[in-house]
């Protein structure tokens, strides 16, 4: 919170948006009224999760259930809560399956592409860490070669001082 910047946790997908999208995408599918898709009234009948006991939680996003609502509603409107579970195009359960398959199928699905996405970069990132690592260890070997020579070096102008100052004295 505020500005104190040691704090701060970063999320595992900071900087991605697909987990965001995922997340939206699934609550307007959760939260939408199917009335027209199913040729239902929204007014005589029941074609939103809401008006049958599914909602939203609003602090962590989970579906809340109400069996209470749920079996009212099922009593009542049977047909159109089946109708709403149905495989008919642009029912509720068509619609979330359909994004799922989006979503998750192993060959095209956004999740497998972004598995494959951040995997590249780990590989890349190691590839580039290995390069430098290598790099680095090369410049110490070449820095204490030299810091070597530079020792001996001063050794002999430190032999040649005290032999040249007792040769004057």
């Amino acid at each position: 919170s505020g500005t104190n910047q040691t704090s701060v946790s970063i999320g595992a997908f900071v900087g991605e948006s697909a987990p965001r999208y995922i997340q939206q995408r699934l609550s307007s599918i959760a939260s939408a009224d199917y009335a027209s898709a199913l040729s239902l009234s929204s007014s005589t009948q029941r074609t939103a999760l809401a008006q049958i006991g599914i909602t939203t939680n609003e602090d962590n996003g989970q579906l809340e259930f109400s069996s209470s609502v749920f079996t009212a509603a099922l009593g009542d409107y049977q047909s159109s809560i089946e109708a709403l579970f149905s495989d008919t195009s642009g029912s509720f359960s068509d619609t979330m399956r359909d994004a799922l398959d989006t979503y998750v199928d192993t060959s095209t699905g956004i999740i497998t592409s972004l598995k494959s996405t951040l995997s590249n970069n780990v590989e890349r990132l190691e590839d580039s860490l290995a390069y430098h690592n290598t790099r680095l260890t090369k410049y110490r070997a070449r820095l204490q070669s030299q810091f070597t020579r530079l020792e001996s070096l001063t050794s002999s102008f430190n032999t040649a001082g005290s032999f040249l100052t007792s040769f004057f004295d």
